[in-house]
Formats: structure tokens, C-alpha cells, sequence
């Protein structure tokens, strides 16, 4: 009898045991996998650093440390009962007119106080801008303006009148 080559049985063994074509590209796939998704998280990590910085407010300790003085300015300006009404119109792309309406606890209008308003874009840094608005009488205050970039812009509100303070925040759509 002659015996040409190893039993059958023993050549599928040993072609099972050599891997495919395919076979040798299976850890190679794994290492492109994890190559894309750390480019990704790269990409993703250098933009989230080179961007806004989320920082909303500077002196965040000490604002934090005068809490109480903010509560009882809070009350007091709840004490004076003042009634402020902030309007905006637009006039033109980008530009339109704020009034303020002010009246004293009693209704009757409030027309020598000085009205500062601060303009903030709440997610752009750069292009905020304060503003005075001029008495007009009757317990009316206005100032055109024309903002930067249209878009919502956060304005704040600062009235002395008398070595009294009253302060007000809205938020405002600039077309």
C-alpha cells in the first residue's frame, strides 16, 4: 500500500489551522477602528479648548462671598415698589429703539433718574456695549442702538434715581 500524505482527517487540520486571507486583516481592522475614534475625540477635545471658555461671570468667589449683600439689595429694591417696563422696537436690520418706562410705588412717573443699559451677547465675548438711556419725560427713557451681530442679546438695567437702586434684566431679540 502506498500512502500519499498525511489521512484526510489530518489534512483538514491542518488547513483549519492556516489562516484565510480575511483572517490577517481581522486585528488590523480593530487597530483603524481605534485610530478613527481617537482622531475623532482629538478633534472634538482641540475644538472644545480653542472655543468659548464657559466662563459666564469673572469673580465668581467674591460674588459668591457677598450673597447676602445681593439679597438685601434684592429686598430693598422690592421695598421701593418701582415699576419698569423695558421695550424694544425695531427699526432697521440690526438696529431699533429701547424704552424704559419707570413709575414710583404710588404710579406717578420717575423722570430725573439716570438709566444705564448693558447689552450682552450671552454667547459671543467681545461685542457687549453699555448704553445711556436719555429722560424723555413722563417716566420715559430711550436710546436707539444698532447691535453688532443680530441675534438675543441679554440687557441688564441699572437706575439711580436719588441714591436709590433698581435694577432689571431681560432678554431681547435683535433681527
Amino acid at each position: 500500500m502506498i500512502v500519499n500524505g498525511p489521512p484526510r482527517s489530518a489534512r483538514r487540520t491542518m488547513q483549519s489551522e492556516q489562516p484565510s486571507r480575511i483572517d490577517r486583516w481581522i486585528p488590523w481592522m480593530f487597530v483603524a477602528f481605534l485610530a478613527v475614534v481617537l482622531a475623532a475625540n482629538g478633534t472634538l477635545v482641540a475644538i472644545a479648548l480653542s472655543t468659548w471658555t464657559g466662563l459666564s461671570t469673572t469673580d465668581a468667589y467674591k460674588k459668591g462671598l457677598a450673597y447676602n449683600q445681593t439679597l438685601e439689595a434684592a429686598r430693598a429694591q422690592a421695598a421701593l415698589g418701582w415699576q419698569a417696563e423695558l421695550g424694544f422696537m425695531q427699526l432697521e436690520e440690526r438696529r431699533g429703539r429701547l424704552d424704559l418706562f419707570l413709575k414710583n410705588a404710588a404710579g406717578v412717573p420717575i423722570d430725573r433718574a439716570e438709566v444705564r443699559v448693558s447689552l450682552v451677547r450671552p454667547t459671543q465675548q467681545g461685542h457687549d456695549f453699555d448704553v445711556l438711556l436719555e429722560p424723555r419725560g413722563g417716566g420715559k427713557y430711550t436710546h436707539d442702538i444698532e447691535v453688532p451681530i443680530a441675534g438675543i442679546w441679554d440687557t441688564r438695567v441699572d437706575i439711580n434715581n436719588e441714591h436709590q437702586v433698581f435694577r432689571l434684566q431681560r432678554r431681547l431679540l435683535v433681527r
